[in-house]
């Protein structure tokens, strides 16, 4: 995971596969990054090569606790892999996922 700071909104990359193991330490270094900063936070998952379900619950898990914080969780640049689980779960609105354009 590799995280930037910007003036209007915190950018971070993941990559590799986001399986049980992973999303509980994705889980709290969201929550921590969202909690930390009143930016919105804009997830890069264009180099996730697997997203199983545990990783699918960090993301909402992290996009609620922005909503409640007053902020937002946005993915752009989701891998196939990706948005394949985003799609088929029907979360990809959730987060502002572009149904055209990984």
């Amino acid at each position: 995971m590799r995280t930037v700071i910007g003036d209007d909104a915190v950018s971070v990359v993941l990559a590799g596969g986001i399986d049980g193991v992973a999303a509980v330490e994705l889980i709290g270094e969201l929550l921590a990054i969202i909690d930390g900063y009143s930016a919105p936070v804009v997830l890069d998952l264009g180099q996730v090569l697997y997203l199983d379900s545990h990783g699918l619950r960090a993301l909402l898990v992290a996009g609620r606790q922005a909503a409640v914080v007053g902020s937002s969780l946005t993915i752009i640049r989701a891998s196939p892999a990706a948005r394949r689980v985003l799609e088929i779960s029907g979360t990809g609105p959730l987060f502002a996922l572009d149904p055209l354009t990984p």
